[in-house]
């Protein structure tokens, strides 16, 4: 039907709050929510995110997209709080270490978590270009590989064929243009026409 197909299209985050869980189910059950998207609240440990997924999978008559934002570094929803490991960003792994070897080793080991929790989507990697290392959402918090454009395509393929191999989609982000950006987009409207 026309109401499932629209429900197949939204992929929806969910605060904690017995109201908010109930809606989810409700909208998976009745109105054939396409995903999931959580976040670092939504996840104490490695048991409870992998049950919490598997149950959200249980109510849906269709697989569910379930997807969360692990890039490494600072934007990591599975880090060292929740029971996993603290991850490199981005950044250190493209201008540190610029090794094949090391940002599959990072990916790879995020993939096993990912996989391990349930999860279908990772909302990464950042393949924004670093030219403005003060960009408030991108620079600033080491979210880029570099500002070298052949740099961020070769560390964002090694990235994404290691979550690839776990069968686990990628998203690249962000468009258009937000590592040159001077403010941040999340908190308003961002005009990189000058930069």
């Amino acid at each position: 039907s026309l109401e499932d197909k629209i429900g197949q299209m939204l992929m929806v985050g969910v605060e904690n709050d017995l109201l908010s869980q109930t809606t989810l189910r409700d909208d998976i059950q009745l109105r054939n929510l396409g995903g999931v998207l959580l976040f670092g609240y939504n996840i104490d440990s490695p048991s409870q995110v992998r049950a919490l997924t598997e149950d959200l999978q249980s109510l849906s008559s269709e697989k569910l997209l379930m997807a969360v934002d692990q890039e490494g570094g600072i934007v990591a929803r599975l880090d060292e709080r929740n029971g996993y490991e603290q991850t490199y960003s981005a950044e250190t792994l493209g201008l540190q270490f610029n090794s094949e070897d090391s940002t599959r080793a990072m990916a790879q080991l995020m993939a096993h978590w990912l996989d391990e929790a349930g999860f279908t989507i990772n909302l990464a990697p950042v393949v924004d270009l670093r030219i403005n290392p003060s960009s408030p959402a991108i620079g600033f918090l080491d979210r880029s590989f570099s500002a070298d454009p052949l740099t961020v395509v070769n560390h964002a393929t090694w990235f994404i064929d290691e979550f690839h191999q776990r069968n686990i989609a990628t998203a690249l982000k962000h468009f258009p243009g937000h590592g040159s950006a001077r403010t941040d987009s999340h908190l308003g409207f961002t005009d990189i026409t000058n930069t």
